[in-house]
């Protein structure tokens, strides 16, 4: 095994470029990965990047004491002569998993919008299995699952594939019989795809049970209490969760229950010592963001907004980083809330704080205290992208601000304006692009206001009021010439973003029926752009999506080289075709219904909500997998942009 594992060599293809150019994306590891070892990583992607020097390597490493993986940050360093880049790593010890995608941290971007570059392998990752004594280690296989089914507390996400995780959980018994995690892990994916019935899973479920009556491992106890609320033992599981609360006051399940006590507090004040105490006790969770926003929102209600901040400070322990993002968050609402440039106190009612977040942001790019307070499983790369947000919001409040004092200063407002659209990138707001730019032509500071309209328009932002500044602003013949142009080169930008992500698996679905329960078979449609856009009955989001994929139908009514399908899914009747037919009926639709009898697209394609819309090419390869309906606009833009790029995106 050993020998084989000296010869390791992953290589992934990435065949996709806007020009029909096969371009590849490859990490290769040619040394034996095991514990101790010290490993070289090299890096080839020939059409993805500029600026060599700013690439980083991130190692998402899980060892056996936790299935939270540890982010380790790596240079990837350029060697001319041999035209690579690469980087070596020591795996420690207790290493079992680890996972890898390349990034770019560049403090001084090019452009307001430009987005970061990261090359995850199409969200799939690179992964890798880490041998021990020519052995994989216990739970590795595990890991592996609970990253396939992104079950993992990462800050990336991985696509979720059902079928690998349930290979993953079936090796890990082959080796580990006994891992009574992996047994559940299984067992409730083969629930989820319908491949066991319920009476199986109670009769199986009680026999993993049985191994765990007398656990006291912390995961193991996780694991029976989640197989107790499974099989509907309520009792039990309350007492267990109690006392595992009691044992392990710091663990997810202590503070999900936590965060139920929240949600269910009787009165303000029982809500602000619950929201508090969350708060202290977990400093990292997920939740916080939310707990912060409904406090606002609670103290707003009762009208004593200014005293939130206080009571923030005077009950909860924070570290700087977290204060600057309050502060920023705080600044951003109170200016949001009744933002008028006439009301010339609210510089002076804000002073303070701004004077605070000015004192906090000279730490916030200090190394020796961000090397300390990056969480573990967050790459410094990233919490330094997520930083420079968090300062560009602020400055752009700021800007705000400073409009509402008595005598403006143009160049302190544009240098605070300049610098919060740099450091905030892609992810700045629309209504402060509109508002700010605005303000910008109102004090005669039109072609700054220029710049981060054709900006904001570059990166897709066609947001009607911006398109009106613009239009506003080129007042000559020439007007709509212009903004189109400026237009087409978005959507060529976005176009190129899309092919750079587009994957490509086969796809065979044989199991499908017309409304009339005729079978219909999609690889009738080879040689044909088709997407699906997978629905159910009682979905209201499906229902909100349909006149959008209706006017799709329409817009591409004489292009024979697309077709659009709605596909029914996850009915909760065994009666789909009266369902569906109920439901046109009352939703009448144009794009042609098929149904799923068994929901096999589901599992064949580790679907996990709705509505999902499905682009497959010509040679039947799915490219693209998008869940969820926002808007009107944004499905049209992308169904526009995404056909685009898969016709010029070549596959084999």
């Amino acid at each position: 095994m050993i020998n084989n594992l000296k010869s390791i060599w992953l290589i992934i293809i990435i065949l996709c470029s806007t020009f029909n150019l096969q371009s590849k994306s490859e990490i290769i590891i040619k040394d034996s990965i095991f514990n101790g070892n010290t490993i070289k990583i090299n890096y080839i992607n020939d059409n993805y990047y500029d600026n060599l020097g700013s690439l980083k390597l991130i190692i998402h490493l899980f060892n056996y004491d936790s299935n939270i993986p540890q982010a380790i940050e790596l240079n990837l360093d350029y060697v001319k002569e041999l035209k690579e880049l690469s980087t070596k790593f020591v795996i420690p010890k207790n290493a079992i998993y680890f996972l890898v995608e390349v990034t770019e941290y560049d403090p001084n971007f090019t452009s307001f919008f430009e987005k970061d570059l990261i090359d995850n392998n199409k969200g799939s990752y690179w992964d890798y299995l880490v041998y021990d004594k020519g052995k994989i280690q216990e739970n590795a296989y595990l890991y592996s699952a609970y990253a396939e089914l992104g079950n993992n507390d990462f800050a990336f996400e991985k696509r979720i594939n059902f079928l690998k995780a349930k290979v993953h959980f079936e090796n890990e018994l082959k080796l580990y019989p006994n891992n009574s995690i992996a047994s559940l892990g299984l067992l409730s994916l083969s629930l989820d795809l319908k491949e066991i019935s319920y009476e199986e899973f109670n009769s199986k479920g009680n026999e993993i049970l049985k191994k765990l009556q007398n656990t006291k491992n912390q995961e193991e106890q996780f694991t029976k209490l989640r197989l107790l609320k499974m099989l509907n033992k309520s009792a039990d599981a309350d007492k267990l969760e109690e006392e595992i609360i009691k044992n392990f006051p710091n663990s997810k399940i202590a503070e999900d229950v936590a965060f139920r006590k929240i949600s269910s507090s009787s009165s303000f004040n029982n809500f602000k010592s619950n929201s508090f105490d969350f708060i202290n006790t977990f400093k990292k969770s997920q939740y916080t963001s939310s707990i912060f926003n409904a406090l606002y929102s609670s103290y707003n209600q009762k009208e004593i907004s200014k005293d939130f901040i206080n009571d923030i400070f005077k009950y909860c322990t924070l570290t700087f980083v977290d204060e600057l993002e309050i502060y920023s968050t705080f600044l951003t609402k109170e200016v949001n809330k009744n933002y008028d440039k006439n009301v010339h106190n609210k510089y002076t009612y804000l002073q303070n704080y701004i004077e605070k977040t000015d004192s906090l942001r000279k730490l916030a790019f200090n190394n020796d205290l961000i090397n300390q307070l990056v969480p573990e499983n967050i790459s410094k790369t990233q919490y330094l992208n997520e930083l420079q947000v968090i300062l560009g919001n602020l400055d752009l409040v700021k800007a705000k601000i400073e409009l509402s004092k008595e005598k403006l200063d143009s160049n302190k407002y544009l240098e605070l304006l300049k610098s919060g659209f740099k450091q905030v990138g892609n992810k700045v707001n629309i209504e402060d692009i509109d508002n700010l730019c605005f303000e910008l032509i109102s004090i005669g500071l039109k072609s700054e206001a220029e710049i981060i309209l054709r900006d904001a328009v570059l990166n897709l932002n066609k947001n009607i009021d911006i398109l009106d500044l613009l239009n506003d602003y080129y007042y000559k013949k020439d007007t709509t010439k212009i903004i189109n142009k400026l237009i087409k080169q978005a959507n060529d930008k976005r176009v190129n973003y899309i092919c750079k992500n587009l994957f490509s698996e086969s796809f065979t679905n044989n199991n499908l029926r017309n409304i009339n329960g005729e079978e219909f078979h999609i690889d009738s449609l080879k040689g044909k752009n088709l997407l699906i856009m997978l629905l159910s009955s009682w979905c209201g989001p499906c229902q909100a999506a349909f006149p959008a994929f209706d006017s799709l139908l329409v817009k591409y009514e004489k292009d024979s080289t697309v077709h659009f399908y709605g596909v029914d899914i996850w009915e909760k009747t065994n009666e789909k075709h009266s369902a569906i037919e109920l439901l046109m009926s009352k939703s009448p639709v144009l794009f042609p219904i098929l149904i799923d009898e068994k929901d096999k697209i589901t599992k064949d394609l580790s679907i996990n909500g709705l509505p999902v819309f499905i682009y497959i090419d010509r040679n039947s390869n799915v490219r693209k997998i998008k869940t969820g309906f926002v808007n009107y606009e944004e499905l049209i833009s992308d169904v526009d942009n995404t056909l685009e790029a898969i016709n010029k995106c070549s596959t084999k």
